[in-house]
């Protein structure tokens, strides 16, 4: 019986699971920023998440209009930077950014995690004029702490 049980609340997680990660794919899609946020929160309670979800995730955190919507989709992805994907995404993802806020984390993030190739879309950041000069001072101490 117990075994029985067990595996009830096995098939329960699952389909919590299963139902979290379709309402953060439903969610992120809302006009709302709010309803986005809460998607991103959504996020962070899922025991694993699929690629489909952090592709999600890289399209909220390279593509939505709110700032405070990109930070915590990067805060969320920031628990996956032992996926490959989720690593090489988040390099990618510093060239796209305007935000002189998520370019310093993404800067704080590199040095972390030791990521040399960060370094080479930090230095193409760096040259281009319409770059914070906080962000840049940034990005060149992240440099230095990353090589």
């Amino acid at each position: 019986n117990t075994k029985e049980s067990e595996n009830k609340i096995e098939v329960a997680e699952k389909e919590t699971e299963s139902v979290r990660s379709e309402l953060v794919l439903t969610l992120l899609d809302q006009p709302s920023a709010n309803k986005r946020l809460q998607a991103v929160n959504e996020v962070n309670k899922l025991n694993s998440v699929t690629e489909k979800i952090l592709k999600a995730l890289f399209t909220t955190l390279n593509n939505d209009e709110n700032v405070n919507v990109r930070l915590s989709a990067l805060e969320a992805l920031k628990k996956y930077t032992d996926i490959p994907l989720v690593r090489n995404g988040l390099i990618s993802s510093i060239a796209i950014q305007k935000s002189p806020m998520i370019q310093m984390e993404l800067a704080d993030l590199m040095v972390i995690l030791q990521e040399k190739k960060a370094v080479k879309s930090f230095k193409k950041l760096i040259k281009e004029d319409d770059v914070n000069s906080s962000a840049k001072e940034k990005m060149e101490e992240s440099i230095q702490s990353i090589i």
